[in-house]
C-alpha cells in the first residue's frame, strides 16, 4: 500500500482529513482494470476496471511492511496465489474468489487447504466475488471479528494485504483529466499496511467479469494509503471501541493511469462489505468449529464410543469434520448404518491405516456431505482409502462446489470412490453443481456421476495427479475441464458433455486421455500446452459444426490431438476448438 508524503516529522499516517461530501467531489472518475492472478476460479485477463490482487502504497513511507503494532490483527493476513487472504477462525481462510483457495503462508508458516471451498452469495442471490476455504491443520492464530455494522462514512480503517508498495518518489503522471501525482508501485509485493478514510457509504457494484457485489470505497488522497497488485483478499479492519472487527475484503481498484503499475491521488480502492455477508460467514465457522478423531475402541459403528469426542461428526445441528489419523484399534471398515451428513472426511498422518468408508456391498450405505463439503487425504498419508458409500453432493439442490482432494503421492495411495456421486434430489432452489477433484496424488471415481435435481454438474480437475474415470460408469455432467495432471476418461461421457482441456502451468502438463470407448461430445477445447490423446487410430482429425470444419494435419499448433494405438474408438465432438497462447501484462 502506498501513503504520500508529508514531511519527516509528521505523525506515521500524517493528518487526517474530513471527506468531502459527494456533491463536492470533482467530476472526474478513475478507470475501472483488473489484474487478477492466473487461477482456476477466473480467467487470466486483463479487463477495463481492477479487481485487485492489489498492494498496499503507502503515501507517507516504503517501510509499511512490518506489524503497526497497537493490536492490528497483521497475524490474521497471509499470501495465497499471488493475492491475499485472511484467518478467519477454526481453520477458515476468506478471500476473493478470483484469487482462489490455495497454500496459504502467514507469519508463522504455511499451511495447506483441506478441499473444502464455499463461495459466498450476495443478497439478490447471485453469487459474489468472495469464498472461504478450509485449512487442514490450523495455524494457531486468534480468529477474525466480523463487523455486525458498516464503520459510519469518515472512519478510520487499516488495511493489511500482500500487494506491491510505494516504489518510487512522488512524480506527475499525465492523464486524460490533466496532471496528476502518485507513485510507481515496487516490481515485488510485500505484505504491508495503510490507513484511510471510508469515503462513501454501502452500495450495490458490478465490475466486468466478477460481478456484483455490495461495497464502499476509499480514496486515495494525502497522506492515505492506496490498495496494488496483490492485495485482492487482503484485510480492511476498523476499531470498534476496544475490538479490532474486520469490516472489508479488499476487491477493486480504480485508477486514472491504467495500465500503468502506479496510483495517484484520486484513484479509489473498493472494498467488499463484510456485515453485509456476515450471517454466511458466521454460520459457516461456527458450524465447524468441531470434530473428532476415529478411534475405533469399541467397534465399527458411527457412534459416540469410537470417536475422540462427543457428539460423533455429523450429529443433528453440529456439521463436523471425521479425521481418521490412526490405525483405528484395527476397526477399518466403517459402517455408516442408516447414512451420515458432514462436512469433511479427513485421512491424515502417516499412521492412518487403509480405512473403507461404508461397509456392505458398494452403495449400500450413504455419505451426504453438507454444501461445500469434501473428501481429502493430506500429503502424508501412506495408505491408500476408499470410500465404498454412495455420495450426495449436498441437502439441496442449490448451486455449490463439493471437492474430492488426494495430496498423498507416495506409491499405492490413490484415493478411490466406488459409490456412485449423485447431486442432491430435492430442497431448495436447483442450481449448478460443481464436482473439484484436487491434488497431486491419484484419484479413481468407479462408481458414476451424476446430477440428480441439480439444474447441471460440471467436473473440474486440477492438481498433478491422475483423475481415473473407470470403465462401465454410467457419466451424467455437463461439462468436464482439466487444468492440470492427467485426466483419464474411460467411459461415455455423452452428447450434452463440453469438454475443455487447459495446461494452466502448474507443475504438470496437462493430458486428457481418452480410453477405448466411443464418445460424441458436445464440444472439445483444447488450450496451448495440453494435449489429448484418443484410441480411434488415424493421424489427423477433423469435426465440421455449423458448416465449418476444424481439424490437424501435419502441423500442429501448440495444444492438439494425439494418436495412440490400441482398440479403436470413435470422437465425434460438436464443436471443436484449439487456441493458441495468450499473453497478458505482468509487470
Amino acid at each position: 500500500m502506498s501513503h504520500d508524503p508529508v514531511g519527516a516529522n509528521s505523525a506515521p499516517f500524517g493528518p487526517r482529513r474530513t471527506p468531502a461530501p459527494a456533491a463536492n467531489c470533482a467530476p472526474a472518475r478513475p478507470r475501472y482494470r483488473a489484474d487478477m492472478p492466473h487461477s482456476l476460479w477466473m480467467p487470466s485477463v486483463l479487463l477495463s476496471f481492477t479487481a485487485t490482487s492489489f498492494a498496499i502504497v503507502d503515501a507517507n513511507s516504503t517501510t509499511n511492511t512490518s506489524d503497526p503494532g497497537g493490536g492490528v490483527p497483521w497475524a490474521n493476513v497471509g499470501s495465497v496465489n499471488g493475492g491475499s487472504g485472511t484467518y478467519l477462525g477454526n481453520g477458515w481462510v476468506l478471500t476473493a474468489a478470483h484469487v482462489g483457495p490455495g497454500p496459504i503462508a502467514f507469519d508463522s508458516g504455511t499451511f495447506q487447504p483441506d478441499g473444502r471451498v464455499i463461495r459466498l452469495s450476495n443478497p439478490d442471490t447471485s453469487l459474489a466475488d468472495m469464498l472461504l476455504y478450509h485449512l487442514v491443520l490450523t495455524p494457531g492464530l486468534t480468529g477474525s471479528v466480523v463487523s455486525s455494522s458498516t464503520p459510519a462514512i469518515g472512519s478510520l480503517v487499516d488495511l493489511v494485504g500482500y500487494g506491491r508498495i510505494r516504489g518510487s518518489a512522488e512524480q506527475s503522471f499525465s492523464t486524460e483529466y490533466g496532471p496528476k501525482s502518485g507513485f510507481y508501485w515496487s516490481p515485488n509485493g510485500t505484505k504491508s499496511y495503510g490507513r484511510n478514510l471510508i469515503q462513501t457509504g454501502v452500495t450495490t457494484r458490478t465490475l466486468l467479469g466478477v460481478g456484483s457485489f455490495r461495497g464502499f470505497i476509499l480514496d486515495f488522497t494525502p497522506p492515505d494509503a492506496q490498495v496494488a497488485t496483490g492485495d485482492s483478499g487482503g484485510a480492511v479492519f476498523y476499531k470498534n471501541s476496544a475490538t479490532w472487527e474486520l469490516a472489508g475484503m479488499i476487491e477493486a481498484l480504480a485508477s486514472f493511469v491504467y495500465p500503468l503499475p502506479a496510483s495517484v491521488y484520486g484513484d479509489e480502492s473498493w472494498i467488499m462489505d463484510l456485515p453485509t455477508y456476515k450471517s454466511q460467514i458466521d454460520a459457516l465457522v461456527s458450524s465447524t468449529a468441531g470434530g473428532a478423531s476415529w478411534t475405533g475402541a469399541n467397534g465399527s459403528t458411527w457412534a459416540d464410543a469410537n470417536w475422540s469426542s462427543s457428539p460423533v461428526p455429523g450429529a443433528a445441528n453440529n456439521v463436523h469434520t471425521a479425521t481418521f489419523n490412526s490405525a483405528g484399534n484395527g476397526q477399518t471398515t466403517i459402517n455408516l448404518g442408516a447414512g451420515v451428513t458432514l462436512n469433511t472426511v479427513l485421512f491424515d498422518t502417516a499412521t492412518a491405516a487403509a480405512y473403507t468408508i461404508g461397509s456392505g456391498a458398494v452403495g449400500s450405505q450413504t455419505l451426504t456431505l453438507e454444501n461445500g463439503g469434501a473428501i481429502t487425504t493430506s500429503s502424508t498419508v501412506t495408505n491408500g482409502q476408499l470410500v465404498n458409500a454412495a455420495v450426495v453432493l449436498g441437502t439441496d439442490r442449490s448451486a455449490q462446489t463439493y471437492t474430492i482432494s488426494n495430496n498423498a503421492t507416495t506409491p499405492a495411495t490413490a484415493l478411490t470412490v466406488a459409490g456412485n456421486i449423485t447431486g442432491a434430489a430435492s430442497g431448495g432452489t436447483a442450481g449448478a453443481k460443481t464436482l473439484a477433484v484436487l491434488g497431486a496424488g491419484d484419484t479413481d471415481l468407479t462408481g458414476g456421476i451424476a446430477k440428480g435435481g441439480a439444474t447441471s454438474l460440471a467436473v473440474t480437475k486440477a492438481g498433478t495427479g491422475t483423475l481415473n474415470l473407470a470403465a462401465g460408469s454410467v457419466l451424467d455432467i455437463d461439462s468436464l475441464t482439466a487444468n492440470d495432471g492427467t485426466t483419464a476418461v474411460n467411459s461415455a461421457l455423452g452428447a450434452g458433455t463440453s469438454v475443455t482441456v487447459n495446461d494452466t502451468g502448474g507443475g504438470a502438463a496437462t493430458s486428457l486421455k481418452f480410453g477405448s470407448v466411443s464418445q460424441t461430445l458436445a464440444s472439445l477445447t483444447i488450450g496451448a500446452g495440453a494435449t489429448v490423446t484418443f484410441t480411434s487410430g488415424p493421424a489427423s482429425f477433423t469435426a465440421s459444426t455449423s458448416g465449418k470444419t476444424a481439424g490437424f494435419g501435419s502441423k500442429q499448433p501448440s495444444g492438439g490431438l494425439v494418436p495412440e494405438p490400441g482398440t479403436t474408438g470413435l470422437l465425434l465432438a460438436g464443436a471443436l476448438s484449439v487456441l493458441a497462447r495468450r499473453t497478458r501484462r505482468t509487470g
